[in-house]
């Protein structure tokens, strides 16, 4: 679930970059949905859930990008 997650926010980056926000908010919410089901994610579910929600109103920012990016990264790791 961790990595569907970072996959993820991989996705919506790609997704906003090319100006599918609803596209990126989609994957962020499904990947937040599996993450809240499990007790230890809740916490990832949450974050994906809020920026789903920026990417609804198309407020993404760089930082918020870079903040997508750093997570995933670390989920990886």
């Amino acid at each position: 679930v961790l990595l569907d997650a970072a996959k993820a926010r991989d996705e919506a980056r790609a997704r906003g970059r090319a100006g599918d926000f609803g596209g990126a908010a989609s994957m962020l919410r499904v990947a937040g949905a599996a993450c809240m089901a499990t007790p230890e994610l809740a916490e990832q579910g949450e974050d994906l859930l809020a920026m789903a929600s920026k990417y609804d109103v198309r407020e993404v920012s760089p930082s918020d990008e870079k903040y997508l990016y750093q997570r995933a990264y670390n989920a990886r790791r």
